[in-house]
């Protein structure tokens, strides 16, 4: 014989046994596997009746022929139920025994004992009906089609016409057997070999089927978990809108006010210091809260940046000349270093690059030494790129803290420090430069002290003209148009203070009343009225051409919003704005924009 039936069927029952304890670890694996058990009971019963057969020569005629056959029907029927099972359908386990009742009952006649071709065609049929079964379970169903299925689907087809093939060939060719004996010739061996090779290859694809299932739903928790992620973080975000909407509103009514107080001469010097204290004060919650909805529009990623032509050199002389009275407060001095062969002028978000100065700024006040000398230099690198270098002579950040240097939250409680904030700052300034396509770097200073490097690729632009610095004019009448009563009230004593006479509007109809009742100079709108109410009313001025009364120009709008850095400077020229101030309104940036737009010959 060219083929060791015993040797392959020994074989073929010890791997189809490992393949049935496989599934059945499977079964009772934590995960819900329930398919598991038909399929690994079915390679079981296979292992078994591989056996039987191996050792046809030692066992009764009963157990080789009739009891042997049985088992391996059991197997296609346990092993079509499982495909039900794997594809959440109803088990029928009532069709389970027909095969091998059919079998048992046929194998009672005696010309069935004695007809070797009748039983292996009899066996190849029900068994066939079992493979042709379970192949049309798992090729039937509207749900994807993975390659393990479909490689399943296609050895079950081609199991099935090879017991079909069997049937035919054992029928015609089938050599004399004792009763209750399978034929013992090499092509039987062969057609058995085949087809425990094909019950391997079938279980493996169950496998890989299993595999697929537990990756797709991997894959589902990921996405369920990315898409509560990102729900969770367009909550916060709108919490955090509306949390910044809800804090500013009193904030820039005590922000103001506390202003107003620090720069009323009536007053002692030791009250108008409180007042500044508690400007301070106000100034730090705003700075807070700004870093909250930063971040929170960053996560979002609705950040958005708004290059423009600035003019260099002013720009830089404006974030120190806006640092130097908290510098003072410590007893310290900042120096402006700029190179000869800087550019005039650059294309770059001026709001956010001040915010990312004037934040290393206010580090370096606080972080350093007292009656310290801080420098900012401004010097030109390779390319397009610009280093913004703030230096100090403070204590330093110790190696071990510097990998936190730019996380969120990271508050790294430097020696020497006054109180920290929420450790945003320098992850935002990050996070900022990043944005403008540049970096945000820390390095020791020699002989002590920080250097933190801001690398920016800032090209060169044409400088749009420099405006004079405005003299403050004599007096203005100003219309402020603002719904809520403290903003106004804040508003109108700060331009008081600087002579100016003030008209108050709560919304668009007395606005365009007190414009066409009396002379108006300049308008400063609140643009986040609601109802987009602030937008409404600078239509309609433009759309009245309400025109200034000492120059026959247009009246100057300047307007006041919390989402000035949100808005490019184009699209606020393109709807008539002359200027815009970030609310809460600080004192310092209000009136020389006032200034700037007052009309001409008002400072002689």
């Amino acid at each position: 014989m060219l083929l060791d039936a015993f040797t392959v069927l020994i074989c073929t029952s010890w791997l189809l046994a490992m393949l049935g304890l496989l599934f059945l670890a499977l079964a009772i694996a934590p995960v819900d596997r329930r398919w598991a058990t038909p399929w690994g009971l079915s390679f079981l019963l296979a292992a078994v009746g591989s056996l039987l057969l191996a050792l046809r020569d030692s066992l009764a005629p009963f157990l080789n022929g009739p009891i042997a056959g049985a088992v391996l029907l059991c197997y296609g029927g346990m092993a079509w139920n499982g495909a039900r099972l794997f594809l959440e359908r109803t088990p029928n386990w009532w069709v389970l025994p027909i095969g091998p009742a059919v079998w048992l009952l046929l194998s009672l006649f005696p010309f069935f004992d004695h007809s070797a071709g009748v039983r292996l065609l009899t066996y190849s049929a029900i068994s066939s009906a079992y493979v042709l079964a379970t192949a049309l379970e798992l090729a039937r169903g509207s749900d994807p089609f993975s390659h393990a299925r479909r490689l399943a689907v296609v050895v079950l087809f081609l199991q099935f016409g090879l017991l079909i093939l069997r049937g035919i060939v054992g029928l015609t060719s089938v050599e004399p057997t004792e009763p209750g004996r399978l034929p013992t010739s090499n092509t039987f061996t062969a057609f058995l070999l085949l087809a425990n090779f094909s019950s391997i290859a079938i279980a493996f694809s169950i496998i890989a089927m299993a595999r697929e299932r537990t990756m797709e739903a991997e894959q589902r928790n990921l996405r369920a978990a990315a898409e509560a992620a990102r729900t969770a973080n367009e909550t916060k975000s709108r919490f955090l809108a509306r949390l910044s909407h809800e804090l500013r509103t009193p904030l820039n009514s005590m922000l103001g006010f506390a202003q107003v107080l620090a720069s009323d001469q009536r007053l002692h010097d030791e009250q108008r210091q409180q007042a500044s204290t508690l400007a301070e004060g106000g100034r730090h919650l705003l700075n807070l809260l700004n870093d909250l909805v930063d971040l929170a529009r960053m996560d979002a990623g609705k950040l958005t940046l708004s290059p423009a032509p600035l003019v260099l050199r002013g720009f830089l002389r404006q974030c120190v000349a806006l640092s130097r009275t908290d510098a003072a407060a410590r007893g310290s001095t900042i120096q402006l270093i700029l190179a000869s062969d800087l550019p005039r002028a650059v294309l770059a978000d001026e709001t956010r690059l001040r915010q990312v100065l004037l934040n290393l700024l206010s580090n370096a006040i606080k972080y350093g030494a007292a009656n310290d000398k801080i420098e900012l230099i401004v010097s030109p690198r390779e390319g397009d790129m610009l280093r913004f270098t703030v230096a100090d002579h403070g204590p330093g950040i110790a190696p071990a803290l510097r990998q936190r240097l730019f996380e969120d939250y990271a508050r790294l409680h430097l020696e020497g420090a006054g109180p920290s904030g929420a450790g945003l700052g320098l992850s935002i300034c990050q996070a900022l430069a990043r944005a403008m396509g540049g970096l945000l770097s820390y390095a020791d200073r020699p002989g002590g002290g920080s250097l933190f490097h801001l690398d920016l690729p800032l090209p060169l632009a044409e400088a749009p003209g420099e405006a004079e610095e405005p003299e403050q004019p004599a007096s203005l009448k100003i219309l402020v148009v603002e719904d809520l009563r403290p903003n106004r009230r804040v508003l109108r004593l700060m331009l008081e203070q600087a002579g100016h006479a003030v008209t108050e509007a709560a919304e668009m109809s007395a606005a365009l009343t007190s414009i066409a009742g009396q002379t108006i100079d300049l308008v400063l709108l609140d643009l986040d009225a609601p109802g987009g109410e602030g937008l409404g009313t600078l239509k309609a001025i433009r759309d009245r051409n309400v025109l200034g009364p000492r120059n026959g120009k247009p009246v100057p709008v300047i307007g006041m919003t919390r989402h000035a850095s949100a808005i490019p400077q184009q699209t606020l020229r393109e709807r008539g704005l002359s200027a815009v101030v970030h609310k809460p309104v600080e004192r310092d940036a209000l009136l020389p924009l006032v200034a700037a737009h007052a009309p001409p010959g008002l400072g002689e």
